[in-house]
């Protein structure tokens, strides 16, 4: 049994490794997810950022045991779901959904999208038939702003926008407490992406929802998110609550994807940290710290070290020594700037905040 302080969803040591083939009977492991541990509060947003490659959607793919994990616990509701199989694992899948980033390769192009979002309804028998689940499935495009005539539209015949709002009707309509959006605004249009963004957060205050938000875009993150974890190499280097982390990031890779916030540089009040290179491939990781190849902090023991997620302050972490031994440079030149970053991360994508009121107020249907 759960109880309410207990968090909805708790990782411990989680670890996905694909076997390549680097020679004619030799396989190397491609280190995707490398020992994840995270926590999601009921009612609350994780966001989960990094570079390409860094393991964000591989990860949320593991956690609804769409990839099986090789190493780990997944607890939702504190339950591990790892070992479950066969008609416990379909009715856990319930209560965990999933929004794509690209809903037209998660929707069947021979099925009218009200038939995609039907079929889940009829597979869980929350629908007796198919005339209910049709009228279910209209209930939950009117939640998400689309007519009931896109019942018998395919998948080609929608926009971007209007996909992406199939895809969240099919993940309501199997009325879950965690859903895990895998980057769901990162291929539409800017004024699309701001009514999408305030959709998510309307759903989340009306059905109590808890979010794991996988996104690159730090401005959307910072909107949001109340927790944000930082992802390099599979591994997760600094998490903490979204303001303090982005007013006080204390890891050299979180600095750097500040730092490369588009029009940040304009700003003079903060030290920009530039990394050289490119990823290392989790074929091959570096050894010690992972970042250390590209870090202009790095030294010695750096290269040797393995480093792990320590507490700086209370529910802020991060996987650098140098860090919790105070021996970086402030992010900040000057202290009193520091409470400003959320107005300056939102300035950078200045037409995220402007054009939302707007946005807001315009048809659903010219989306």
């Amino acid at each position: 049994m759960t109880t309410s302080a207990e968090p909805l969803l708790k990782v411990e040591h989680l670890k996905k490794y694909f076997p390549i083939r680097t020679g004619m009977f030799a396989h190397t492991p491609l280190r995707a997810v490398d020992g994840v541990s995270l926590t999601v509060e009921r009612g609350k947003t994780l966001g989960i950022v990094g570079e390409s490659g860094s393991g964000k959607s591989t990860l949320g793919l593991c956690l609804l045991r769409l990839e099986e994990p090789d190493e780990g616990r997944v607890a939702f509701k504190g339950q591990d779901i790892v070992p479950l199989r066969g008609e416990h694992l379909r009715a856990m899948r319930r209560h965990m959904q999933m929004v794509f980033q690209d809903p037209l390769d998660s929707l069947n192009p021979r099925l009218t999208v009200g038939d995609a979002v039907a079929e889940p309804l009829l597979l869980h028998g929350i629908a007796r038939n198919r005339r209910e689940a049709r009228e279910q499935v209209k209930d939950f495009f009117d939640i998400v702003g689309l007519p009931a005539d896109f019942l018998d539209r395919y998948p080609h015949q929608l926009s971007g926008g209007q996909r992406q709002r199939v895809g969240i009707a099919r993940a309501l309509s199997m009325q879950p407490e965690l859903i895990v959006l895998d980057e769901p605004t990162s291929a539409l249009d800017v004024s699309v992406q701001a009514t999408l963004l305030n959709l998510l957060t309307d759903l989340q205050r009306r059905f109590e929802l808890s979010y794991i938000f996988i996104s690159h875009d730090l401005a959307v993150i910072s909107q949001q998110a109340d927790h944000v974890a930082v992802m390099y190499l599979g591994q997760i280097v600094e998490t903490g609550p979204t303001g303090e982390l982005f007013s006080q990031p204390k890891h050299p890779y979180t600095m750097s994807l500040l730092s490369a916030i588009p029009g940040f540089g304009q700003h003079e009040d903060h030290r920009p940290v530039v990394l050289e290179g490119e990823i290392p491939s989790p074929l091959n990781p570096p050894g010690g710290c992972r970042l250390h190849t590209r870090c202009p902090f790095a030294t010695d023991a750096c290269r040797s070290r393995e480093q792990v997620l320590e507490p700086i302050r209370p529910g802020h972490l991060v996987a650098c020594h140098r860090a919790i031994a105070n021996e970086l440079p402030s992010f900040w030149l000057q202290t009193s700037h520091a409470s400003t970053l959320q107005a300056q991360v939102l300035e950078a994508e200045h037409y995220l905040s402007e054009r939302r009121a707007q946005i807001t107020a315009q048809s659903v249907g010219s989306v």
